[in-house]
């Protein structure tokens, strides 16, 4: 239908758009999707959805940080209430800049326009933890939580400062429960805490439990490297599996 519809006017923005953000989530054709995102604000160079789409292209496959801040800064310029432009440049400026002011301003402002946005109130959480400001982390990520109990980018980061406080057994509870109730991505933080945990290296059981929290990851998200590249290193290193860990890390 995409296509169709291309045939017949090759300059319609959404159109472009729409068919990059299908030929991202179900090609995993990086290339093809920045081409058409790329054609799309040719067409309209103000295009908000392409200039967001693009710019998350560029820091998520491609870790261009310049190119990801660029669109995100014309995204936001284009529209200054869309609230993910907002977050998703906040996590670029966050990531790349020493000073966290510029990231607390855009998520502050995203929060005043939506304050029960759940994705801001977990940036604002990670650059208030960046900045040492443990408190104000906390409290936001409750926020977060009561709107959204099972937010696995919220439990994850209450569980990373719970850790760095001393209390592991808190922080593996609250993974375990991330990794029950969300995807792919939850599981493999849940086992990467049970591998690289504070002792010196984890029990048979907490190896075994990481292995299934991995092979969990990997039946919701076959391609998901980071568990590829982990339930890799335990076959080899821990079960002595070469030809195992070799296919694993083939996939990668």
């Amino acid at each position: 239908l995409y296509k169709q519809a291309l045939s017949a006017d090759r300059r319609n923005a959404a159109v472009l758009c729409n068919f990059a953000a299908l030929t991202l989530d179900v090609r995993k054709d990086v290339r093809e999707a920045e081409k058409l995102l790329r054609e799309s604000l040719d067409a309209d160079p103000a295009h908000v959805q392409s200039l967001y789409n693009l710019g998350n292209l560029l820091w998520d496959h491609r870790r261009d940080a310049r190119g990801a801040r660029t669109h995100l800064e014309r995204a936001v310029e284009a529209d200054p209430s869309d609230v993910p432009s907002l977050c998703n440049l906040a996590q670029v400026l966050a990531l790349t800049l020493d000073d966290p002011s510029p990231a607390l301003q855009l998520l502050s402002r995203a929060l005043r326009i939506d304050p029960g946005n759940v994705a801001a109130m977990v940036e604002l959480a990670g650059v208030e933890a960046q900045r040492g400001a443990q408190g104000a982390a906390f409290a936001l990520l409750d926020r977060a939580l009561a709107e959204d109990p099972r937010n696995a980018g919220a439990l994850s980061l209450y569980a990373t400062l719970l850790s760095k406080q001393g209390r592991a057994e808190e922080a593996r509870q609250v993974l375990q429960s991330a990794a029950g109730a969300n995807g792919a991505e939850a599981k493999v933080d849940y086992a990467v805490f049970l591998l690289d945990g504070d002792g010196p290296k984890p029990s048979r059981e907490e190896m075994e439990k990481a292995k299934g929290a991995l092979q969990a990851a990997l039946d919701a998200d076959p391609r998901n490297t980071r568990a590829l590249a982990r339930l890799g290193k335990i076959l080899h290193v821990t079960n002595g599996d070469a030809a195992g860990a070799e296919a694993l890390f083939r996939a990668c």
